[in-house]
């Protein structure tokens, strides 16, 4: 069994997901980071546990919006050894290949 962190990414900051009330979702409190910034909260979870994937859903890319491409970025090439899944809400190949 393999269990991966998931992070849900709204206005740049990592939000409580509930209920796929995304209007609502606040910014997350963790005791894994003084802060909801995505790359601390990553960095937080990975000095406790060492996860080798996460799930990162783009919350304001899949709502058809800017996305937060360069905060996931950061993070995985602050990461390269850990695998990243992420939902950004790609309707096509190219967009996945822009992205990239």
């Amino acid at each position: 069994m393999e269990i991966i962190p998931v992070i849900d990414i709204k206005c740049g900051v990592v939000v409580h997901a509930h209920r796929g009330a995304r209007a609502g979702y606040a910014p997350i409190e963790t005791p894994f980071a003084s802060s909801p910034a995505p790359q601390a909260v990553v960095d937080g979870i990975l000095n406790a546990l060492p996860f080798t994937k996460f799930y990162i859903a783009d919350l304001d890319a899949i709502a058809g919006h800017a996305g937060n491409a360069p905060i996931i970025n950061a993070i995985a090439t602050t990461h390269p050894t850990v695998g990243f899944w992420l939902d950004a809400g790609f309707q096509h190949a190219s967009a996945i290949e822009t992205f990239l």
